[in-house]
C-alpha cells in the first residue's frame, strides 16, 4: 500500500513489470541477478530512484534466495522506505558541520552548484562586518577590493561551469580598520555517486 500497489497487482507479476515498468531499477536488476547466478544474500542495500506515484524515494533492500517446488528458484525480498531517515540524518550531519565550521578560526562558506553562497560562518561576518543575509548568494563578492572583482568573478564562474577547483588570491575588506587584506580562497565542488553537484 505504501507504494500505491495491491495483493492483486503484485502476485504472480515480476516486480520489474509493476506500474507499468516504473520498478525497472537497474541496479537492483543486478543485485537479483547475482543472487540467481551465484546464490548471494545482500543485506541493507540502499538505492535511490524514482518510483510511481511516490516519486524519488530512497529503499533499503534485503534479499535471499530460497527454496522453491520443482527446483523453482525464488528470491525473498524485503525493503524499507528509508527516505524521511535519510533526510534526517542529512539534516543532522549538516548541523554538526556547521558546529566544526564555526569552530574554525578562518573564512569558510559553502555554495549552491549554481554558484550563490548558501552559507558563512561567523568568521566571515565578524571580520567583513556583513550580516548573513546579505553575504549570502552574490553578496560576499562586494567585499573585494574593486579593482579585483571582474578578475575573482571570472575565476569563479569557470569553476562552477567547469567543476574546477577554485583557488585565488585577492583581497577583502577588513571591517575593523576598512583596509583590504589578502587572502587566499579555495573551493572544491562536492560531487554525488550520480554526478550532480550537491554544493
Amino acid at each position: 500500500q505504501a507504494f500505491g500497489l495491491t495483493e492483486k497487482d503484485t502476485l504472480g507479476k515480476n516486480i520489474f513489470e509493476l506500474q507499468n515498468g516504473g520498478w525497472n531499477n537497474p541496479d537492483l536488476q543486478e543485485q537479483l541477478l547475482r543472487i540467481r547466478q551465484q546464490k548471494e544474500t545482500f543485506t541493507e542495500w540502499e538505492s535511490t530512484y524514482t518510483f510511481p506515484v511516490l516519486g524519488k524515494r530512497t529503499i533499503c533492500f534485503n534479499a535471499q534466495p530460497i527454496p522453491g517446488d520443482d527446483d523453482v528458484q525464488l528470491i525473498l525480498l524485503a525493503l524499507d522506505d528509508i527516505t524521511d531517515r535519510k533526510k534526517a540524518e542529512a539534516v543532522q550531519n549538516l548541523e554538526n558541520l556547521k558546529l566544526i565550521l564555526e569552530s574554525i578560526h578562518q573564512i569558510t562558506f559553502s555554495a549552491s552548484a549554481e554558484g550563490m553562497f548558501t552559507y558563512v560562518n561567523n568568521y566571515f561576518v565578524e571580520y567583513t562586518g556583513m550580516t548573513v543575509s546579505n553575504a549570502l548568494q552574490y553578496g560576499w563578492m562586494t567585499v573585494i577590493k574593486p579593482e579585483q572583482a571582474d578578475e575573482v568573478t571570472a575565476a569563479w564562474e569557470h569553476s562552477i561551469k567547469t567543476l574546477e577547483n577554485f583557488n585565488k588570491e585577492f583581497q577583502l575588506k577588513r571591517k575593523t580598520d576598512g583596509m583590504y587584506r589578502w587572502h587566499i580562497c579555495r573551493a572544491s565542488a562536492i560531487i554525488d555517486d550520480t554526478g550532480k553537484v550537491n554544493c
